[in-house]
């Protein structure tokens, strides 16, 4: 039986919301083409069919002008069927205004997968989203969880230069290869430095806003690592 080949993953993770994760990887798939791209979003363990969809079907059918209509009607759509999770591949809904999904594609992402789901099934959705980008020459991930179930090339971790860390990224926080403080400017004695990433993590600063500081020195590095370490 033959085996899958996974692309290369660089992993994007970081302190907190807002740190500048999308921003990162927009950089990033502008610089690595041939590159996919899968957006991942920690949904609660029990919920309801997409909200989006169920209206849409709604309104199919009550414009049938159904008297006895009733929501017990609506069809089971087959990514409901997958328990809590949903893998979304439609450009509809991936390209609509101000997704971090739209941001991916229009950074030059060959293919973008968004994973909703609870941490307890991310693990094989998450297989089921790298076998679709199997035949690309990489895949940028963004999202703190993912990293438990992979062996991702690169981790990288964003913090700010105030050092604050969400709880639920302290464990991923030390399993970086790169850090970036979100700055452009060198700050001297960041305590925080000596309690995040692996050992021999290379530090960059850079200003992830205005693609400004170091940002050609991380390109460099990562096309190194990349390069250096097989499939």
């Amino acid at each position: 039986m033959s085996t899958i080949k996974y692309p290369k993953i660089i992993s994007v993770t970081g302190a907190h919301s807002r740190v500048g994760k999308t921003t990162l990887c927009s950089i990033l798939l502008n610089e690595f083409r041939g590159f996919g791209a899968i957006k991942f979003t920690k949904t609660p363990e029990h919920r309801a069919q997409s909200t989006e969809h169920r209206q849409t079907e709604v309104k199919k059918i009550r414009s049938s002008e159904d008297k006895n209509f009733s929501t017990s009607q609506l069809p089971n759509f087959p990514y409901s069927k997958v328990a809590n999770s949903e893998l979304i591949e439609d450009l509809n809904i991936l390209n609509q205004k101000g997704k971090d999904t739209g941001i991916f594609l229009g950074s030059g992402a060959e293919r973008v997968i968004w994973i909703q789901s609870p941490y307890y099934e991310l693990e094989n959705i998450l297989k089921t989203a790298l076998n679709k980008m199997a035949d690309l020459e990489g895949v940028v991930i963004e999202g703190n969880s993912p990293v438990d179930f992979l062996n991702p090339h690169l981790i990288i971790f964003i913090i700010g230069v105030d050092g604050e860390i969400k709880p639920s990224a302290l464990e991923v926080s030390k399993k970086a290869d790169i850090i970036i403080i979100n700055s452009e400017k060198h700050v001297k004695e960041l305590s925080f430095l000596s309690t995040v990433g692996r050992k021999g993590a290379k530090v960059f600063y850079i200003n992830l806003l205005n693609r400004k500081g170091e940002l050609d020195k991380f390109l460099c590095f990562v096309k190194e690592k990349i390069n250096q370490r097989p499939h």
